[in-house]
């Protein structure tokens, strides 16, 4: 569980709370455990890895290897590690800032801390009136299958108002999905 103001406690079955981490990088790290029950958390650009006593070790997120926005962390039944990630890039469009996503992809993040891209977007994903819904480019959140696969759910949206519609997607590991 984490808080506004960028704790991760633990609540147990019978609701006693402890706090795992008193400060985090960012404000709302994404959580994952692996089976062992071991917590992960991607915070603001970096796979952190917490130790019972809370110590954090970083697992990945050395520069260049993963986007500076994590959409999603997730585990498979083998305990192999992979994220969702984007690179944000802010540029003029019209004269105002309009945000272009490049390198959005889902990769493997090995026991090494490396990570591997095994699906990406085209590097012209764009937020912007136009751009189709027929790639990875609207996701907006992922979860690892037993058999190695990935469901990820897309959404459309305008900015203005709610999502248009949300889908979900089966991915394989070589790119190639299905609508789910």
């Amino acid at each position: 569980l984490t808080s506004q103001t960028g704790r991760i406690r633990k609540i147990t079955a019978d609701g006693a709370v402890s706090t795992i981490a008193s400060q985090t990088r960012g404000r709302s790290p994404l959580l994952a455990t692996d089976s062992a029950g071991t917590l992960y958390a991607a915070d603001a650009g970096l796979i952190l890895k917490y130790a019972a006593s809370g110590q954090a070790t970083a697992v990945s997120g050395t520069e260049g290897q993963l986007g500076n926005t994590i959409v999603a962390i997730t585990f498979d039944s083998a305990d192999r590690l992979f994220v969702l990630d984007k690179e944000v890039i802010v540029e003029p469009m019209f004269g105002y800032p309009s945000v272009r996503y490049v390198r959005l992809g889902i990769r493997h993040v090995g026991r090494d801390g490396r990570a591997t891209t095994l699906v990406s977007a085209p590097s012209d994903c764009h937020n912007y009136g136009g751009r189709g819904n027929d790639d990875l480019c609207q996701a907006i959140t992922m979860v690892a299958k037993a058999d190695g696969q990935f469901l990820v759910a897309e959404g459309i949206y305008d900015g203005n108002s709610p999502y248009q519609y949300v889908q979900l997607r089966n991915y394989t590991q070589q790119g190639t999905y299905t609508v789910v």
